[in-house]
């Protein structure tokens, strides 16, 4: 979802059956499809974006690291019949093909009805792949995606997403809409790793095959989430700390004393030193203009810090917004970063890596020179 950087909490009363949210937020959905292999490769990602045709204006001047992903759109930004055979015939039969063409293939995919379409399975029939079909509702068991990559993924997008929306005020403008495409870049670019991928085959019990694996996989286990014994976490152990310790201890608690990173932290910390060295009026006077001059220092550089925000969003917003519809080859039937670059060159928005077209056209010929063990 573009515009929502954490997942949310509604807190009301047990009494009500309805509660209303109010969510200034966009709710753009915005699908990327990941495939990846038991000997820790990864397939380069379809976007799926919601809209009627690829638009220039969404994407960064730098096409560099969008290279070799492929873009289409659908009427609510999820995947369908149609784009899902798109993917098969152009992404995975491609970029997939064995150097002996006698050689089979197996794809592993949820039933999802955009996958078990006559197209869909006839195709991968004539291309020598042996489709397998995940039981429902077991992807949380069983598809290595889910158990090591989806997670982390999610966090690190979420956590850069959150960033960038707290230095534009429009997330449904152009800007926001390229900056969050660059938010999933550098997100995947940090999780989806060979190892990751090779741990999530294992956890699944799918490679190395390990029929023990998802049976005793603790989300199948009868309160397996809920331990026999409390557990004590790191919150629990720094209140304990914090609680009433001894006069003699306060020399040597380092969590106590460490350096106040926020206001807070710092009245927390004055109040317990006045407390341990009897401090005279004067004394607390003195930590409360200390206090006050930390709080006051901190509200001028929130201030300029938001200036500088809005003034590189307005500069963002004055920048060519120019819209243009991305031409779509009928032989690749996804737009590529090479029909993206041209759109741009139509309306003026030269993009920063121009000089680097030649590659887009030998990109067909390296997607069909890559093996697959």
């Amino acid at each position: 979802m573009e515009g929502r950087g954490t997942n949310g909490l509604i807190v009301g009363a047990s009494d009500q059956k309805a509660i209303q949210k109010k969510d200034p937020g966009g709710r753009i959905w915005t699908t990327f499809v990941e495939c990846v292999s038991a000997t820790g490769r990864f397939l380069s990602p379809l976007v799926i974006f919601k809209g009627k045709t690829v638009q220039q204006q969404w994407f960064p001047r730098n096409l560099r690291p969008f290279k070799d992903w492929v873009f289409n759109t659908t009427e609510n930004g999820w995947t369908t019949d149609e784009t899902s055979l798109k993917w098969l015939k152009k992404v995975f039969i491609p970029l997939t093909r064995p150097a002996n063409p006698l050689d089979k293939r197996l794809l592993i995919i949820n039933g999802y009805s955009s996958h078990i379409t006559d197209d869909y399975i006839w195709e991968a029939f004539s291309n020598n792949i042996h489709i397998i079909y995940l039981p429902a509702h077991t992807s949380h068991v069983l598809q290595p995606l889910d158990l090591s990559i989806f997670s982390p993924l999610k966090r690190a997008y979420r956590k850069r997403l959150k960033a960038l929306l707290a230095e534009q005020f429009d997330n449904s403008s152009m800007a926001g809409k390229r900056s969050f495409l660059e938010c999933y870049y550098s997100a995947r670019q940090e999780t989806i790793t060979e190892r990751n991928i090779r741990t999530g085959w294992k956890a699944s019990g799918l490679w190395p095959l390990n029929m023990s694996k998802p049976l005793m996989s603790p989300l199948l286990l009868k309160n397996s989430n809920q331990p026999s014994t409390p557990v004590a976490t790191k919150q629990d152990s720094d209140l304990q700390t914090l609680k009433t310790p001894l006069l003699e201890d306060y020399a040597n608690e380092e969590a106590l004393w460490s350096t106040p990173r926020k206001a807070h932290d710092y009245q927390k910390q004055a109040q317990e030193f006045a407390r341990v060295i009897k401090a005279m009026p004067s004394d607390r006077l003195f930590l409360r203009k200390v206090g006050k001059a930390m709080d006051e220092q901190a509200f001028e550089l929130a201030v300029a810090k938001r200036k500088i925000q809005g003034l590189e969003a307005s500069l963002e917003h004055m920048r060519a917004t120019k819209k243009k519809r991305v031409e779509i080859d009928p032989n690749k039937l996804f737009a590529t970063v090479g029909t993206v670059r041209e759109a741009q060159r139509k309306v003026g928005r030269m993009p920063l890596d121009s000089d680097d077209s030649p590659e887009e056209e030998d990109q067909e010929d390296i997607h069909h020179s890559i093996n697959v063990l």
